[in-house]
């Protein structure tokens, strides 16, 4: 198999994957509560000071736990995003799952 044919269908997990997700989130009959906050607080990485925000990291953790598709945001998170706090997870925390559990990033 060629590393082109891989590198497509990965690309076609993926996409596929991010749909379901995006898919969940809309048929929710509320925002969910990432949206309420807004998308800094979930990415401690991208501090203008150039260190990591623990305080938004813990913060966002804690506003993941009252996601009715925490669980679904997760299993995404852990096979396709590298950066940010998915599902109640940092990068960290999803970087060990996948070592963990032998799944490459896609």
């Amino acid at each position: 198999m060629s590393d082109n044919y891989v590198s497509i269908h990965q690309s076609r997990e993926a996409a596929e994957a991010h749909a379901k997700l995006v898919n969940a989130i809309e048929s929710l009959p509320d925002p969910t509560p990432c949206a309420e906050v807004g998308g800094d607080v979930f990415f401690p990485e991208g501090n203008t000071q150039g260190s990591y925000d623990w305080h938004a990291e813990k913060l966002a953790v804690k506003v993941c736990f009252h996601c009715p598709i925490l669980g679904l945001c997760a299993d995404y998170a852990i096979k396709h995003e590298e950066i940010g706090v998915w599902g109640g997870l940092s990068a960290r925390e999803r970087r060990l799952t996948r070592k963990m559990l032998g799944i490459t990033l896609q």
